[in-house]
């Protein structure tokens, strides 16, 4: 299981630690372990019982706990993007920014088209990039949100044919 996916979900889904355990069934401790121990690439091994479970208390499908969630992957992409994306420490680390993105945050959603433009950014976060453009477009830097607003303009034109 991917521990940073695990992590992300669980801020989503309003998870501790404690409930992660009792939704698998298990200790406490060994939820700690999965958590905070130091495992080989981000990858802790558990029983298929207990992934089944945890997929069930977050509302996924177990396979999306065995991948990295977008822009959290190896070491140095991960590195790569915390230089891009928190430049001014606006969010403590990724996955509080991935998970303000999932909430649509303005904010989030901003940074993340300022960095990564639209069609990436719609890939990575689905339709909320452009059904929420006009609401986070005021948080990118105004050269980037001309060009941006250029792009959306003419997508939206596309979309009416």
């Amino acid at each position: 299981m991917n521990i940073q996916t695990l992590k992300a979900l669980a801020i989503i889904n309003h998870l501790n630690q404690s409930d992660l355990a009792r939704a698998a069934g298990v200790s406490r401790q060994c939820a700690s372990q999965w958590l905070h121990g130091h495992h080989a690439n981000g990858f802790v091994n558990i029983q298929t019982k207990h992934l089944l479970a945890i997929a069930d208390a977050l509302n996924v499908k177990a396979d999306d706990l065995l991948r990295a969630m977008p822009l959290l992957g190896d070491d140095a992409s991960s590195a790569r993007e915390t230089t891009r994306l928190l430049w001014d420490k606006l969010y403590p680390d990724l996955t509080t920014l991935l998970v303000a993105a999932l909430e649509e945050s303005p904010e989030a959603l901003a940074r993340i088209v300022q960095v990564h433009g639209m069609y990436l950014s719609a890939k990575l976060f689905g339709a909320r990039i452009w059904r929420n453009f006009q609401k986070f477009k005021k948080f990118i830097h105004p050269v980037r949100r001309a060009e941006l607003e250029g792009l959306w303009q003419y997508r939206e034109s596309q979309m009416k044919t």
